[in-house]
């Protein structure tokens, strides 16, 4: 058995790894547990979210910058963008318990990403902010935004719990609930169930759908369930 200053290879299990322009990366850890590990080299830099930077290498710098867009006051996006430049490693997590995808667009395809948001995105990454105003009644005069990923590079993504993918096949129809939805890259409209006010995304294929296994809504009152026992 490894000692507390120790790691035993074997206690890690690669699942993803690839390269991107500036570094490569791999995520490790069973699902529920995933754990992200960027590599710069040459001075590479990769855009993050503060709140799930883990550790990084000392050449690393955290670095901030402000970018203001109307779109971004309109949509409540911070305006500032937190960015790790410099050679060496960096370790990312998600903020609550699930798992990481990576996305690569080559620049033709587009991803739409949930209200996961994402971990952190590659030099070459464009994202648009957008909402879904048809749905302002079923969610309390609320919209619901989504997010629209293009150019070329990798977008890490968040998942709560495990994540299941479904490739749809030409004229193929797969429905899933709002609240179960990781990315996307097919046609897809959004219809409201007025009784159970929940919101159902409709799918139709080619192309890529990929799910949670745990449900956004259910977690709080998993959360009260458990702090009463």
């Amino acid at each position: 058995m490894a000692s507390a200053s120790q790691t035993n290879p074997d206690d890690f299990l690669i699942r993803f790894e690839g390269q991107f322009d500036g570094g490569f990366y791999k995520i490790t850890r069973e699902g529920s547990s995933a754990i992200l590990s960027v590599t710069l080299i040459d001075n590479g830099s990769i855009m993050v979210k503060p709140d799930i930077l883990v550790a990084r290498s000392g050449n690393i710098a955290f670095k901030r910058a402000f970018r203001f867009k109307l779109r971004k006051l309109l949509n409540d996006d911070p305006f500032f963008e937190y960015f790790c430049v410099g050679k060496g490693e960096i370790l990312l997590a998600p903020s609550i318990w699930g798992d990481i995808v990576p996305i690569h667009l080559d620049g033709d395809t587009k991803w739409t990403v949930g209200r996961n948001g994402h971990l952190a995105m590659t030099y070459g990454i464009v994202k648009e902010t957008m909402s879904h105003p048809i749905c302002r009644e079923i969610m309390m005069n609320e919209p619901v935004f989504v997010y629209r990923f293009s150019g070329s590079g990798v977008v890490f993504i968040p998942s709560l719990g495990a994540v299941q993918q479904r490739t749809l096949n030409k004229g193929e129809k797969w429905f899933v609930n709002l609240a179960a939805l990781v990315a996307w890259n097919c046609y897809y409209e959004m219809k409201g169930d007025e009784q159970d006010l929940s919101i159902v995304c409709c799918f139709e294929g080619p192309g890529t759908v990929i799910t949670q296994a745990q449900n956004h809504n259910a977690l709080p009152s998993w959360i009260i369930r458990r702090g009463e026992n």
